[in-house]
């Protein structure tokens, strides 16, 4: 195996995930025509939240789309905005989730918390190759055994 494998995120996808929160913010919008006060201000803030969150989204796609590359001393997942470092010895089973519609996310557990995680994959590669080039990678590269994983109690 290579010592180092990068995934480009998609355009395409991360376009679509900018355009799903900008419809989720009309949606809200659009539905604070009510005469409920309440309704009408949390309609408002849900409007404004997911404004918010695509302008968040937005630009950082400008400055840069984020990357996922594999390591040998883990996942390096650098979202132009921050950079995430997840050694192999910390996480395992990674497998597919599904979230935001077409998007998919690679799911893991946490060795040390036992805490679920997950990834949205924003890259032109299908999660399901990724789940498997990741376990692959963590097998190797993992100091730890991975078939005993921690105790959940």
């Amino acid at each position: 195996m290579p010592s180092q494998v990068i995934y480009s995120p998609s355009g395409r996808k991360v376009a679509l995930l900018i355009a799903f929160v900008f419809m989720l913010s009309w949606i809200c919008f659009r539905w604070s025509n009510t005469y409920d006060e309440t309704a009408h201000r949390l309609a408002l803030c849900g409007s404004g939240f997911f404004v918010i969150f695509a302008v968040v989204f937005l630009i950082q796609f400008l400055r840069g789309l984020p990357t996922f590359t594999l390591t040998e001393s883990g996942f390096v997942l650098n979202t132009g905005l921050s950079k995430y470092l997840g050694p192999w010895s910390s996480h395992y089973n990674f497998t597919v989730g599904h979230s935001f519609g077409p998007l998919e996310s690679i799911k893991f557990i946490r060795k040390d918390t036992g805490a679920d995680g997950a990834i949205l994959n924003v890259s032109g590669v299908s999660a399901q190759l990724m789940c498997e080039k990741l376990n692959a990678w963590q097998e190797r590269y993992s100091r730890d055994d991975v078939r005993d994983p921690p105790s959940r109690t």
